[in-house]
């Protein structure tokens, strides 16, 4: 039987970084996000729903755009100049996750833009976006039919680890990012890499990225109960006043 191997943080083969979540963090945006895991940390803005404008095909349905940008001083492999193909790449798989929760009829010919900047790469990114991207979502009052939370998950050195750093994931020799609605248990995104081997180490792999994400949606919930109790202790403060 196998030992697992202490990671180089110290962490467990199932144990996530610190994680932290906060909404409410750009003050312009209809709702936002800041999420930090580890060292990673990004932050997402969402803005609308508002009309399309004239060089925009007219659609009966509500839409979702998305954009990412990757800070230059995120990571030093960032291009100085314009949107990288890692960046776009990002951008499908985020809306592809969120679109499956949004509830388009809700903003019938309406645009929703969601705006997601890297502020540190540290590894598991696009995981801590679509977590990000979900929260601000939600944090924007948009109907949706459940929390996406994301979860990423790599083969490195033989073992199955949860949430990879920056040094993981560049050593792994597969990896993947789940995305899901925990509630339901349906995947909405999945990405993958390298290559797993036996199908029992997928299925392991699977599995550990469920669990991964259940945990991170508890989390997501807490947050965002948390900033509504706040908000409602303005809204009496505010109350007795006036």
């Amino acid at each position: 039987m196998a030992v697992a191997e202490e990671r180089a943080d110290g962490r467990g083969a199932e144990d996530f970084r610190t994680v932290f979540f906060q909404t409410g963090a750009i003050s312009r945006a209809v709702g936002s996000s800041y999420v930090e895991i580890g060292s990673t940390k990004v932050m997402v803005g969402v803005y609308g729903p508002h009309e399309a404008d004239q060089r925009t095909e007219y659609t009966e349905e509500g839409q979702l755009t998305c954009t990412v940008r990757v800070c230059t001083f995120a990571t030093p492999l960032r291009g100085k100049m314009g949107q990288s193909a890692a960046e776009k790449e990002l951008a499908v798989h985020i809306k592809t996750a969120l679109a499956s929760a949004i509830r388009f009829e809700t903003f019938p010919k309406a645009f929703l833009d969601v705006h997601c900047l890297v502020l540190k790469s540290g590894g598991s990114d696009l995981a801590a976006l679509i977590c990000g991207a979900s929260l601000a979502v939600a944090d924007a009052g948009v109907a949706l039919s459940g929390l996406v939370a994301a979860c990423a998950v790599s083969l490195t050195s033989g073992q199955t680890l949860l949430d990879p750093s920056l040094s993981e994931t560049a050593n792994a020799e597969a990896g993947l990012t789940l995305a899901l609605l925990p509630r339901s248990e349906e995947v909405v995104g999945l990405v993958g890499s390298g290559a797993w081997g036996q199908m029992a180490s997928l299925q392991e792999a699977l599995e550990l990225a469920m669990g991964g994400c259940a945990q991170l949606e508890e989390l997501m919930r807490e947050t965002l109960l948390l900033d509504a109790t706040k908000k409602l202790a303005l809204d009496d403060k505010s109350s007795i006043k006036a």
